[in-house]
């Protein structure tokens, strides 16, 4: 019986130990999401754990109930930066199908074309006014400084 309780309290400790070194951050960029397609919106200066970055993105197109972004980010820090980055579902939860992982040395960029699903209902028009307003959260899952 003590045995249990030993390995069971050596668990929990290991999972609490694991569950707190993961990092992570959502940053919503709708205010940054330009007025037309193919067109880069204004840049969005971010402090994640401390380090400059700075995020664009542009209007690729909308079908469906998709809308398909291109995101620039520039790593403006003096580490390099690495997470699991995509756009957060209706849930609030990162889609996975969507989302890959990243590695930005510092002073640089680079830009990867993102979806986000489940934007609204089909037949509206306007791709740009339409990815605007699905409020696009982006999300970084296991995001570290080195």
């Amino acid at each position: 019986m003590k045995v249990k309780i030993l390995s069971s309290l050596a668990l929990l400790f290991l999972i609490t130990v694991v569950s707190s070194s993961v990092k992570s951050q959502t940053v919503n960029v709708s205010s940054v999401v330009p007025d037309s397609v193919d067109v880069w919106g204004p840049p969005l200066n971010v402090d994640m754990m401390g380090q400059p970055v700075v995020i664009r993105l542009k209007v690729v197109k909308h079908f469906g109930t998709t809308c398909v972004f291109n995101v620039e980010i520039t790593n403006n820090g003096t580490r390099t930066m690495s997470a699991t980055m995509g756009f957060l579902g209706n849930t609030g939860m990162l889609h996975e199908p969507t989302a890959g992982f990243i590695s930005i040395k510092p002073g640089e960029g680079f830009y990867w074309k993102r979806e986000k699903r489940e934007v609204l209902k089909r037949g509206v028009k306007n791709d740009a006014l339409v990815c605007k307003n699905c409020n696009p959260t982006l999300g970084f899952l296991g995001l570290k400084f080195r």
